[in-house]
């Protein structure tokens, strides 16, 4: 008669198996209901799509290679080894799949901000009163602040005493005046660890009921004011060493629900040599 062997189930292969399956699934469900835009820009959305199958394959791979031959009857001179147990790593692994299902992050908000020390508000030139910079009479411009961030400084006549609309959430920086307050959202290049806020200083009356990281929508007219120490505050950075920062005088402003996609994406980066011009 031939030998026989014991076939035995690997536990700890199973329990790879099963991890791998539970992130696959993880990165599905983010894929499918557009949640990923949560985490990465959209380019490496696609880098994802391609990493799924890859996944799958491993899962596949893990489950068909379960069973393990035992000792051999009458025979302890050709024992092989068993597969080590799960380790560290794929607990690791399993712990992002698991928070994610059970725990679903929202979008960043102002709790990432680092704490600012306490600044004034203080404008040395009032803006406007409401009753002169009525949006109602003109078309209102959707806001691009990839543009505006870039531009402003530099084509300041394009955004000054123009209706604009922006779209953020509201951040209440310490110290200012109660009917200010900055509208900001997140940039991102590759994914949210490397998010960067950007914003503008808004002024309202009753500004002061809006809270925290609530999305809204605000119309209004952009002009120059002086906001003394605004560029230490993180969302307003990008006007650093400026003696003078744009504020938008709100004319309407509504509350909507967080986009889709809450994050802005940075623009790719043009290494195309510039053509000279004769």
């Amino acid at each position: 008669m031939g030998e026989q062997h014991n076939m035995r189930i690997d536990v700890g292969r199973f329990g790879q198996g099963m991890i791998l399956l539970t992130l696959s699934l993880y990165i599905w469900e983010l894929l499918y209901t557009g949640e990923i835009t949560r985490f990465v820009a959209p380019l490496f959305s696609a880098l994802l799509i391609g990493i799924l199958p890859v996944l799958m394959l491993l899962v596949l791979y893990a489950f068909a290679t379960l069973r393990l031959p035992g000792e051999k009857r009458g025979c302890s001179c050709c024992l092989k080894k068993e597969r080590p147990s799960l380790s560290v790593t794929w607990l690791l692994v399993m712990i992002p799949a698991v928070l994610g299902i059970c725990l679903p992050p929202p979008p960043l908000g102002t709790a990432i901000l680092p704490q600012s020390p306490v600044v004034s508000a203080k404008s040395a030139s009032l803006p406007l009163p409401l009753a002169q910079v009525r949006t109602g009479e003109r078309t209102v411009r959707d806001l691009s602040w990839t543009d505006f961030t870039e531009d402003f400084y530099q084509k300041e006549v394009t955004y000054e005493h123009h209706p604009y609309r922006v779209t953020g959430i509201v951040y209440h920086p310490p110290g200012w005046l109660p009917e200010r307050f900055v509208v900001m959202r997140y940039m991102i290049t590759c994914c949210a660890a490397d998010a960067t806020p950007l914003g503008i200083a808004v002024e309202v009356t009753g500004g002061d009921q809006l809270k925290n990281n609530e999305w809204i929508e605000v119309e209004g007219m952009i002009r120059r004011t002086t906001l003394p120490q605004a560029d230490i505050l993180v969302p307003l950075a990008w006007t650093y060493g400026q003696k003078e920062q744009p504020l938008l005088q709100a004319d309407g402003i509504r509350h909507i629900q967080a986009p889709k996609d809450p994050y802005l994406t940075a623009p790719l980066v043009n290494l195309t040599p510039a053509k000279e011009t004769k």
